[in-house]
């Protein structure tokens, strides 16, 4: 901004008819004027913010929620390779198949993707009941947290 503000007055004086030199010194002049914003004191006098507080350290039991959906996640993982693996042999043998045992075949295909279908609405079903204890949890242990720092026994 300084700068194009010496050269919007070097411009302004040279056009005028005024020496290059005298619209140099007018800009010079007009530079020293202009107002520094006063700094409100140096970085020592602003706010500290307080140190945040030391965290709990952290319990070496594991949670036991935690686990429990480890585990359903690993059971539906090991029942989606079943279903897969089935699926794979079942297509295959469709192929060998003569034609009355095709019809067999894929009927024995739709009952596999049934009972999948089912196996994954359980495995949903656990999954939001385990989200649901672990977040009515927490907002039990959260209210409770803020009643001890009211210094208000809860009730």
């Amino acid at each position: 901004m300084k700068v194009n503000l010496v050269t919007l007055l070097t411009a302004v004086g040279v056009g005028a008819g005024v020496p290059a030199a005298r619209a140099q010194q007018v800009a010079a002049e007009a530079k020293s004027e202009l107002v520094q914003p006063e700094r409100q004191g140096d970085r020592s006098d602003r706010r500290h913010k307080p140190d945040r507080p030391d965290r709990p350290e952290k319990s070496d039991r594991q949670r036991p929620d935690k686990d429990t959906v480890k585990q359903l996640v690993e059971e539906f993982r090991t029942k989606a390779e079943d279903y897969k693996n089935q699926q794979q042999d079942l297509a295959r043998k469709l192929k060998e198949a003569s034609k009355e045992d095709q019809a067999k075949i894929r009927e024995q295909i739709r009952q596999v993707r049934e009972d999948f279908q089912e196996s994954k609405e359980q495995f949903r079903d656990q999954l939001k009941e385990q989200r649901d204890k672990v977040t009515t949890e927490l907002k039990e242990k959260l209210s409770q947290e803020k009643e001890e720092k009211r210094g208000r026994p809860r009730e």
